[in-house]
């Protein structure tokens, strides 16, 4: 008789789940960046966070019991600093394109 490995499927449950809120997320920040530049640089940051977390899970998921945490420490000190350099980036991305919008309606002479 086969049994049925419950915390199994509510992992997978849970991994699909997580997947379809960070397709819908990434696909609604490409949809509302602004300008050429900003939507290039919101699509490689999606992929660069995607590869990521599946590195970090994968990680977590293969290594033996005292080792998958430290996976945690790099995972839990870099994503913020790199969430902070992504969102001043892309404000920064935003300020520029404006500016060259407003250059090219206003062409001195």
């Amino acid at each position: 008789m086969t049994t049925i490995n419950y915390k199994f499927l509510f992992g997978l449950l849970l991994v699909v789940v997580c997947a379809g809120i960070g397709i819908y997320a990434s696909w609604s920040n490409v949809r509302n960046a602004r300008g050429p530049r900003e939507k290039a640089y919101v699509r490689r940051n999606c992929i660069i966070v995607f590869v990521s977390v599946t590195i970090s899970l994968a990680l977590m998921y293969f290594l033996p019991s005292p080792y998958r945490f430290l996976v945690l420490i790099p995972y839990l000190v870099f994503v913020p600093m790199y969430i902070h350099r992504s969102v001043t980036r892309r404000q920064l991305i935003r300020v520029l394109d404006e500016r060259d919008r407003a250059g090219e309606e206003n062409p001195p002479g």
